[in-house]
């Protein structure tokens, strides 16, 4: 009797785990957003640096970061599956256990 309850709680446990982690691979780091700089609407100029515009580095950057970011959520989301996966086999082999061990007696 107390194995099958091991069994039982085992594979409770790696449903809840896999279900945990399913459930964490839909998270997404949100994007990084340039604020705009404020102008005044009476003042019409424009702020060059060596020819470019001057938040030109920041636009480029947050292009960068932002492709970095897809490529972490991807990443994070392809992995906690795996995890995922793996939890709930490992509860089908707890439950699969449990019933072997019932049969056997």
């Amino acid at each position: 009797m107390a194995i099958e309850l091991l069994w039982l709680t085992t594979g409770l446990v790696f449903v809840v785990l896999g279900y945990y982690e399913w459930n964490k691979s839909s998270k997404k780091i949100e994007h990084f957003r340039q604020t705009p700089r404020p102008q005044r609407e009476d003042m019409h100029f424009e702020v060059r640096i060596m020819g470019q515009d001057i938040d030109q580095p920041i636009t480029d950057f947050v292009e960068d970061f932002n492709g970095y970011l897809d490529t972490l959520n991807e990443a994070n989301r392809n992995e906690r599956r795996i995890a995922s996966v793996g939890f709930y086999l490992a509860a089908f082999t707890s439950f699969l256990s449990l019933v072997i061990g019932k049969l056997s007696i």
